[in-house]
């Protein structure tokens, strides 16, 4: 019972977070290059079932690597460069000390 109540909410949230990714594409091609949302939104569920059926899973995968790299070194780089940015600790501890309100 266990394993059919997980697979269903794996199943519905899973398709949640798909639909997102393709909304995103979507939205990606409409404001970056002018196309139609929709036609953007079916390029993107082409691109990602065109490459999941001729690739596999095995291609899924690597792709999700890859990209789980780029975003460990992006958690990297991003404060340091913002560190960089601000003049070191200084001032990160002066705007910290102004306790700003928004």
């Amino acid at each position: 019972m266990l394993k059919i109540i997980s697979g269903l909410i794996i199943v519905v949230f899973f398709t949640l977070y798909t639909h997102s990714g393709f909304v995103s594409g979507g939205k990606l091609f409409e404001s970056a290059f002018g196309l139609d949302y929709h036609f953007g939104l079916i390029l993107v569920a082409f691109i990602v079932i065109f490459y999941t059926f001729f690739g596999g899973y095995l291609a899924v995968s690597i792709t999700d690597f890859f990209q789980g790299v780029i975003m460990l070194i992006a958690m990297v780089m991003v404060p340091i460069v913002a560190m960089m940015n601000l003049n070191g600790w200084g001032t990160f501890h002066d705007v910290a000390a102004m306790k700003l309100q928004i």
